[in-house]
């Protein structure tokens, strides 16, 4: 529940408005040990008695008072920056809720029981100290001219197998940049990486996600045209789509190969 908008409740919920599957998804998060009691209890501000069992935050005010109005909180218990998410740049905030949104796809499709996820580390997840400038995302990899830090990896189970997957929502417009990190995550999978950061040794995949219908036209135009070296190589594992396919046909129905065909990564 961490980090929550409203529109990514009523995703991970998998119906939205329905306050059964948010009490319900609590409830979840106590048995796996999340949460110390489902009813969460305000601090006692004003008054001697009570105590605090537990605290949600919200990635926005409106979040905060979605998650007061469906769990029945008085809208102080729960907590979310005043000034706003601070980012180092403008479009933080864009893309961390777009990640948050597409992450929650994820949690729609294990509550239907057609995965299971096993590991999910955002980039946004630090390690290190913030304050002193010296802290790094959990999910950055060595290559060989430096680094490669996913947007988010996934271990998940999909039937008998395990799979790992690096998750790319493209923040920029720059195919050419694109491109650029499309063939740095190839060394990555080469040397199985992202695997091992799991201690699998299973092949892993990337999801290439952009925010534009035509930047994702544009990114398959560059390595249809050769821009990307020796990508027959790689094809099988890059599985492409837009934020708004993932809206409209979820994760299993959105992605596709470099050459049109259907990606099956989440529906064997």
């Amino acid at each position: 529940m961490i980090n929550c908008t409203s529109a990514t409740l009523s995703i991970a919920m998998d119906k939205e408005g329905s306050e059964r599957n948010y009490r319900g998804y609590l409830n979840d998060l106590v048995i796996e040990g999340y949460l110390y009691k489902k009813s969460i209890i305000d601090s006692t501000l004003e008054s001697t008695g009570g105590r605090k069992i537990g605290t949600l935050f919200a990635l926005t005010k409106s979040g905060a008072e979605v998650l007061s109005e469906m769990i029945e909180l008085p809208k102080n218990g729960i907590y979310f920056y005043k000034e706003g998410i601070r980012a180092k740049s403008p479009f933080g905030f864009t893309h961390r809720a777009l990640l948050i949104e597409v992450i929650a796809e994820f949690f729609r499709l294990e509550k239907q029981g057609k995965i299971e996820i096993l590991d999910l580390i955002p980039e946004f997840q630090k390690e290190g100290a913030s304050r002193l400038g010296t802290s790094k995302a959990t999910s950055k990899v060595a290559v060989e001219n430096g680094f490669v830090v996913p947007d988010a990896l996934i271990r998940l189970r999909i039937g008998e197998k395990v799979r790992v997957i690096a998750l790319e929502l493209h923040r920029t417009t720059s195919t050419t940049h694109i491109n650029e990190q499309l063939v740095k995550h190839a060394e990555a999978m080469k040397k199985g990486l992202f695997s091992e950061y799991f201690e699998e040794d299973s092949t892993s995949f990337l999801c290439s996600i952009h925010a534009r219908e035509t930047t994702l036209k544009n990114t398959i135009k560059l390595i249809r045209e050769g821009k990307f070296p020796n990508f027959d190589t790689y094809s099988n594992g890059y599985h492409f789509t837009t934020v708004s396919d993932i809206r409209e046909n979820g994760i299993t129905n959105a992605f596709f190969h470099a050459n049109g065909e259907k990606s099956r990564l989440f529906n064997i």
